[in-house]
């Protein structure tokens, strides 16, 4: 996924990070040498300025919203589910009692601060990939 200026979101669709990602997939997973990827998908990264997710009522018990997945999706997505349902629900539960429901985040700032903010996550986050797993390459590549 490419970092883009501006409201330019189409992105999403990259060979070279597809090709990246697909060698990221055979190094975690020796055994599917060879395989042939059928399928492709991107979009938009969800990222809070804090590196936090936040999820909540936007003004109206209709309105619910989750965002801040940056990098965990799935797993992190799985949750914010389970929260939301909750919510719809308007149950009280440990998942509607964290710190990232209904929480204030950080807008983020216009262009070109944006950008370099955008930068700055991206390279911490390929800063954490090499910390914690140096023999791996980064994953997150958002050029």
């Amino acid at each position: 996924m490419s970092i883009r200026y501006g409201s330019d979101m189409d992105g999403d669709l990259n060979d070279q990070v597809f090709a990246g990602l697909e060698r990221d997939v055979v190094q975690t997973f020796p055994s599917l040498e060879g395989i042939a990827f059928t399928d492709r998908w991107g979009g938009p990264v969800s990222v809070t300025l804090d590196m936090a997710p936040a999820l909540g009522l936007l003004g109206d018990e209709r309105v619910i919203y989750s965002l801040g997945c940056m990098g965990h999706g799935v797993s992190m997505t799985h949750l914010n589910g389970a929260t939301v349902a909750d919510l719809v629900l308007e149950r009280k539960t440990d998942l509607t009692d964290v710190f990232f429901v209904n929480r204030r985040t950080l807008p983020w700032p216009p262009e070109p601060i944006r950008a370099l903010t955008a930068r700055a996550i991206r390279g911490y986050m390929r800063w954490e990939d090499r910390r914690f797993d140096p023999t791996r390459p980064s994953v997150h590549r958002l050029d």
